[in-house]
């Protein structure tokens, strides 16, 4: 039985068929004891480094930069400094000068013709492109 085992590299349920075949009768557990006692109860137990049971990497590349281009687009929400009103409940006193400094901000970005970049409460959408053959990377706020 552990020679069936290390030379097909199957599990108890099919050791249990291919013992079957022989006329021996048996079940996939006492099997699997069988197998710890020998100290072959995992197929990494085998073979150590595992090499002959992992799959051969599977990479692609195109041959010219611009040939394949990966876009994302991730949302993400914006945060108030001091955190929003899950870290302070609605109507509390650091929610409302949560919202008091916000209001101030908008006033003064009014005011000053808004030469200032918008930064609202809400949400932001980041569109990332990667170039397949160099791995170069492009992020921006949109």
């Amino acid at each position: 039985m552990c020679a069936k085992r290390r030379s097909r590299r199957v599990g108890p349920v099919q050791l249990v068929g291919l013992l079957a075949e022989d006329g021996i009768i048996t079940n996939a557990s006492t099997l699997y004891r069988i197998l710890v006692r020998h100290g072959i109860s995992r197929l990494r137990d085998l073979d150590v480094s595992g090499e002959d049971m992992r799959e051969p990497v599977r990479r692609y590349e195109y041959d010219e930069p611009g040939a394949m281009i990966h876009v994302d687009v991730k949302k993400l929400g914006r945060i108030p400094n001091g955190g929003g009103h899950r870290v302070h409940a609605k109507g509390s006193a650091a929610h409302r000068d949560g919202e008091r400094q916000r209001h101030a901000a908008a006033r003064a970005r009014k005011k000053a013709g808004r030469t200032q970049p918008r930064t609202r409460v809400g949400y932001v959408y980041l569109h990332t492109a990667i170039d397949d053959h160099s791995r170069l990377a492009y992020t921006e706020e949109l």
